[in-house]
């Protein structure tokens, strides 16, 4: 059987790469771990461009790699699909605000008293997945005074709302594999615990509502409000934190979709 080769960048997110790389090790697989580079010297991990190859990093790092790197699959980040203006065109009715605008950051500040009126007090994020600022509330005097991005970057303005817990599940096309709670506490989401039932069982019914998926395998992030479960966001698999997932699910998923991959276009 063909190995998969996994490319994990040091420094990016906040889980201790070792027990990832020897969980990877002992699933017969190969962990290269890297340092961040703005130059992204690739030459000098050992892989060929032959290999069945997995990626995961910074923004910066992976879509190096897209442009640069003939690995297959090399990365899972589809970062068209994981924009706001993609994928709520899709996921819209399970969407933590299904309420929303979408427009420039000018006009947005522009037209902060008369959005105040409508929604009283406010979110704001990127539409990018590029997240070129934190999604927080949004305070006019904070957005005025400092440079989150140019003028015309497409920002979503929702109703603020107070979460009362943070779920990410890792998730392939077929459903919910593991998850983690994260914010100020991270705890492994068993997904056949009773605990945690609500918001796996909703995760699930989303997954097989909509036929449209970001990517072969990726993370949902969900909010809870007490005991009601919405879908927050969704992230790219190659560009997100996995938090205190059972790493051993994820390697043994996301290295099976690579191998289907792999062989499928070669």
């Amino acid at each position: 059987m063909r190995k998969v080769n996994w490319i994990l960048e040091e420094n990016t997110f906040i889980e201790d790469l070792n027990p990832i790389s020897k969980e990877i090790e002992s699933q017969g697989m190969i962990p290269h771990q890297i340092s961040y580079n703005p130059i992204n010297n690739f030459s000098k991990i050992n892989v060929k461009d032959s290999d069945c190859i997995i990626s995961c990093g910074s923004l910066h790092t992976i879509s190096r790699i897209q442009r640069r790197q003939p690995w297959i699959p090399g990365t899972f980040a589809n970062f068209k699909n994981f924009e706001c203006s993609t994928y709520y065109a899709y996921y819209g009715n399970y969407l933590l605000n299904t309420n929303y605008v979408m427009l420039p950051l000018s006009e947005a500040i522009r037209n902060f008293e008369f959005f105040t009126k409508i929604f009283g007090r406010m979110f704001i994020r990127p539409n990018s997945g590029f997240k070129q600022f934190t999604g927080q509330e949004f305070v006019l005097n904070t957005f005025q005074n400092n440079r989150f991005g140019p003028d015309d970057m497409l920002v979503v303005i929702s109703p603020f709302k107070e979460i009362t817990e943070e779920i990410r599940f890792f998730c392939t096309k077929e459903g919910v594999i593991t998850g983690s709670t994260y914010g100020n506490i991270q705890n492994r989401v068993d997904c056949s615990d009773p605990k945690y039932s609500i918001p796996v069982l909703f995760t699930n019914k989303v997954l097989q509502k909509v036929n449209w998926k970001p990517d072969s395998i990726f993370f949902m992030d969900i909010a809870m409000i007490h005991n009601l479960p919405s879908l927050l966001e969704l992230n790219s698999f190659s560009c997100s934190g996995w938090y205190s997932c059972d790493p051993k699910l994820i390697i043994q998923e996301a290295s099976k979709f690579a191998l289907e991959e792999y062989n499928e276009l070669n």
